[in-house]
């Protein structure tokens, strides 16, 4: 039996961490920020603390309370081993916008991401180019340990290379985007810590607990997907999605395909207008 658990998302628009099982392996659709959350703690000169990890999100509840994040990120005051351990196959993202991908550099490293050639390399251009925190570390990270004699503080280590995700493609992934996650800016100087690259490989190649169908739709970014996901049940799951861009016959194409899904899973977007038939999706 399928069985879909929300962690996040409900009652707000994005931050989305929905995990969809079936005989005790899933999937999480999506793993992004949860930015009305955050807004209650911090602000824009108030960040959170990364040198304690995830204790910090943890207390405040601004991700799961689970045992799927990567050990170096834990202090010695925080255990999570009390917390649930999910059979995490994988996460299907359906965009590169932080509201769903921005706690993904939490995760363990062998929970590998699918998502479109473009969402890949939007995410790792945008953390090249960003300040470094926990939640720009979508696509690869700097390794951590403790800093301190009771191991309270975490921080990076100069030693160790960055450790780069597993991605699986949407679209068999070509030449250019494989050397683009295998280098990271700057490091060919003589002391720079160089990328250890993950793997990149084509999402069908992989095992999954469910047959996992990706479309492309349009949004305001490039590389926006949905999946349907069969199994027992058959899901489907929009991301974000429009119909006015230049892509909107994909939306379309997607939305004629979805509509033998038994479960219609669709962030805060409305589907149709009254006064503007021609935009309107019906099943």
């Amino acid at each position: 039996m399928v069985s879909l658990t929300v962690y996040d998302g409900a009652n707000g628009i994005g931050g989305n961490k929905l995990y969809l099982e079936e005989k005790g392996k899933g999937v999480f659709l999506d793993f992004g920020k949860n930015f009305g959350k955050y807004g209650a703690f911090y602000e824009e000169f108030l960040r959170n603390r990364d040198t304690r990890g995830i204790h910090d999100l943890i207390y405040l509840d601004l991700v799961p309370k689970l045992n799927i994040y990567r050990p170096d990120l834990i202090p010695s005051d925080l255990s999570i081993s009390q917390y649930p351990s999910l059979n995490v196959a994988a996460v299907l993202l359906s965009h590169a916008h932080m509201d769903h991908c921005g706690n993904i550099g939490m995760l363990r490293k062998d929970i590998p991401v699918v998502a479109s050639p473009e969402t890949i390399a939007i995410m790792k251009g945008m953390q090249d180019t960003a300040s470094t925190s926990l939640e720009a570390e979508t696509a690869y990270f700097s390794p951590r340990q403790p800093s301190d004699e009771m191991g309270l503080y975490l921080s990076s280590v100069a030693t160790m290379n960055y450790q780069g995700r597993d991605f699986c493609c949407t679209k068999e992934p070509s030449e250019e985007l494989t050397n683009f996650l295998s280098r990271k800016p700057g490091q060919d100087g003589r002391r720079a810590k160089k990328l250890e690259p993950g793997t990149c490989s084509f999402y069908d190649n992989n095992a999954y607990p469910f047959e996992i169908s990706a479309h492309p739709v349009d949004h305001s970014i490039f590389g926006a997907t949905a999946y349907i996901l069969q199994g027992d049940t058959t899901v489907a799951y929009t991301g974000d999605f429009r119909l006015h861009g230049r892509n909107g016959d994909a939306t379309r194409d997607f939305v004629k395909k979805a509509k033998e899904a038994s479960v219609f899973i669709t962030e805060g977007t409305r589907a149709g207008r009254n006064d503007s038939p021609d935009n309107e999706i019906t099943s």
